[in-house]
C-alpha cells in the first residue's frame, strides 16, 4: 500500500484467499471484526510487515477451516490480538506468553494452554490499547 494525494492505494497485491466461509458465518465474522478494526487503526506506515501479515492469514486460515465452541472463539480473538499488538510493538512479551509468539500457535491444543492466561492476557490487551491513545 501506498499513500496518494488523498487515500491509500494497494500495489503489487496478490489474491492469496477469500476467507469466504468466515464472512458467512456471523460467530466467525464477529470473532474477527474487532481485532480487524484494531488493526486498522494501529497499522501506520507504508512498510510491508511480513510477519503480521503472515500471522492474520494464518490466523484467519484457521477460523475457516475449524468449528468452534464459544469459549474457544473467545480463545481465538484473544491470541488475534495479542498477536497484532506483538507485531506493531505494543505487546511487552513475558516468559509467560512467550509460546503465543512462537511456533504454530494456532491449534485447539494452543488455546487450552493459553485459557489460564486469558484473564492476565486480555488486561494486557487492554492496557496496550490504552498505551496506544485508542
Amino acid at each position: 500500500m501506498v499513500r496518494g494525494r488523498g487515500s491509500w492505494r494497494i500495489i503489487s497485491a496478490e489474491t492469496r484467499r477469500s476467507f469466504s466461509s468466515i464472512m458467512g458465518d456471523e460467530k466467525k465474522r464477529e470473532a474477527i471484526a474487532a481485532p480487524l478494526l484494531l488493526l486498522k487503526k494501529m497499522f501506520v506506515g507504508e512498510t510491508a510487515d511480513s510477519g503480521l501479515f503472515d500471522d492474520v492469514i494464518c490466523g484467519m486460515a484457521f477460523l475457516e477451516k475449524g468449528i468452534f465452541l464459544k469459549e474457544e472463539l473467545r480463545d481465538f480473538e484473544v491470541l488475534f490480538v495479542s498477536k497484532i499488538l506483538y507485531h506493531l510493538g505494543y505487546w511487552e512479551a513475558h516468559a509467560s506468553d512467550r509460546e503465543l509468539f512462537s511456533g504454530d500457535s494456532w491449534s485447539i491444543d494452543a488455546f487450552a494452554s493459553m485459557r489460564p492466561l486469558r484473564r492476565e492476557l486480555v488486561a494486557r490487551i487492554n492496557q496496550a490499547i490504552s498505551a496506544a491513545h485508542l
